[in-house]
């Protein structure tokens, strides 16, 4: 499914169609692959910016042994905003706490915390699948309660799941960043 149309609030719609007790499998969140969020957020040389960095993240999780689960992305990123600051974001993985202490404290810094937004312009957070149902469903509900609103005006609106386990659409994805990118910087000469 590809990622809805904006609002005429400049927001994700929390669900499609008229609805919503009849429409449990096309509401927030919504599935998207990567290659889609590039396609549909991708509009500008700021916003370039930051899927760069959350596509370079991703890569990095991968290399950290994060292969399965998905992320919620969120915040003024997904909405109709000319130029976000960041992007918001929910990791939903297996937390793994093998290895040394310094591999773990590693592992913890990739998945939240302040370099990740200086290095990759990611507001993040975390809920560990490993973690018991209770703490899984109360940092889910906490994260989709805070999310599924405008900040200012508490406007209902959808946010974007996308899966870890597949790297090839990564690639995909990466390529049609680059290309995008390299108009925006033609059309503009603007660098970030």
């Amino acid at each position: 499914m590809s990622i809805p149309d904006f609002t005429l609030n400049g927001v994700l719609p929390p669900f499609l169609g008229s609805n919503p007790a009849e429409t449990r499998n096309s509401s927030s969140p919504h599935e998207a692959t990567a290659l889609e969020v590039i396609e549909k957020l991708a509009t500008n040389a700021r916003r370039c910016r930051i899927l760069q960095g959350w596509l370079d993240h991703r890569a990095e999780l991968r290399k950290f042994g994060y292969h399965h689960g998905f992320q919620w992305l969120d915040g003024s990123f997904v909405e109709a905003k000319e130029e976000p600051g960041d992007l918001d974001i929910v990791h939903f993985v297996y937390l793994d706490q093998t290895g040394s202490d310094q591999e773990i404290l590693a592992k913890a810094r990739l998945l939240q915390g302040k370099s990740l937004k200086d290095n990759y312009f990611l507001d993040s957070y975390l809920v560990n699948l490993a973690a018991s149902v209770e703490d899984i469903i109360g940092r889910t509900t906490y994260w989709y309660g805070l999310f599924s609103h405008q900040r200012n005006n508490l406007r209902w609106k959808g946010i974007l799941r996308v899966r870890l386990e597949k790297p090839n659409d990564d690639e995909l994805a990466q390529k049609l960043l680059h290309e995008k990118q390299s108009i925006f910087d033609q059309q503009k000469g603007v660098s970030l």
